[in-house]
């Protein structure tokens, strides 16, 4: 048995999408920002990550921006040095070596830009 004994919201950024795709019947000529979050918690079994942000890189390299971003007509994420995941747990104490389980809710690259920084780390997402 696992308990929390805090938990962190970590702000990884922001994406600007058309607003029909977080908002069912939404009108399409309406633009949101979403936040991209990764969630930290302090277990009694260890630094367990909600979620693992997105890829700063995807939107600092000229290549990554136009491949993923640019050439598909999509607005590139915000993402600034204050959303940097590796700072952010830099300020509460631990580095991305202390997390020992990824958990994920999806596959999006918004969601598991920093598993490649975690390889001690178990990794879990749902089977479907």
């Amino acid at each position: 048995m696992t308990a929390i004994k805090r938990l962190y919201v970590l702000l990884c950024g922001y994406e600007t999408i058309p607003k029909y795709i977080s908002v069912s019947g939404a009108d399409n000529r309406f633009m949101i920002s979403e936040p991209i979050c990764a969630y930290l918690l302090d277990t009694t079994q260890g630094w367990i990550l909600l979620d693992a942000g997105m890829d700063p890189q995807h939107v600092t390299d000229p290549q990554r921006l136009h491949t993923y971003f640019t050439s598909q007509g999509m607005i590139p994420p915000i993402v600034r040095t204050q959303h940097d995941l590796k700072n952010q747990l830099a300020e509460i104490g631990i580095t991305l070596a202390d997390i020992s389980w990824i958990i994920l809710s999806h596959l999006h690259f918004d969601h598991t830009g920093y598993i490649k920084h975690c390889p001690q780390a178990r990794v879990s997402v749902q089977k479907r």
